[in-house]
């Protein structure tokens, strides 16, 4: 038997032949049994839980040092590429929409790299990268880097 302790909540984890059985001590009715290839979420402000089928090697990813990103809001993208790189990333709020990116981030990765393919990714972005710190804006289109004063042929 291991116990595992989380933010609000304490959980028993128990091997059964190939399956991994999940009570909630809390709420004794709260039973979820996961199979391989089977994810258990927990939405902290909802406090539902959610099973579903994953992708193993993209969710196993960070033990080979990748970050990856299965149906992720930007928000969520930027503040992990924030903790992980140490840095401060600030985006325009606009850019912040319910719209769904997975993205692989393979081992190693520099900054400057993960933000463009952020960036390509989402498309429509530009980022500006400092030592400490990130700005991601919307791309300014053709006709409005000329009306800023962008040199003409």
């Amino acid at each position: 038997e291991i116990r595992l302790s989380l933010v609000g909540s304490e959980m028993c984890i128990r091997d059964r032949n190939g399956k991994v059985q999940i009570n909630n001590l809390l709420a004794p009715d709260s039973c979820f049994i996961l199979t391989p290839g089977e994810q258990l979420e927990y939405n902290h402000l909802t406090k539902n839980y959610e099973k579903r089928k994953i992708d193993v090697m993209m969710a196993s990813g960070w033990t080979r040092g990748e970050l990856n990103f299965v149906d992720c809001h930007l928000e969520d993208i930027l503040n992990t590429l924030g903790r992980h790189y140490n840095v401060e990333i600030k985006a325009e709020p606009h850019l912040y929409t319910n719209d769904l990116y997975t993205i692989k981030l393979r081992k190693g990765e520099p900054l400057q790299a993960a933000i463009h393919i952020v960036t390509m990714t989402v498309g429509g972005m530009e980022s500006k990268v400092t030592d400490n710190k990130v700005v991601i804006l919307t791309a300014a289109s053709p006709a409005n880097k000329s009306k800023k004063g962008g040199t003409h042929p």
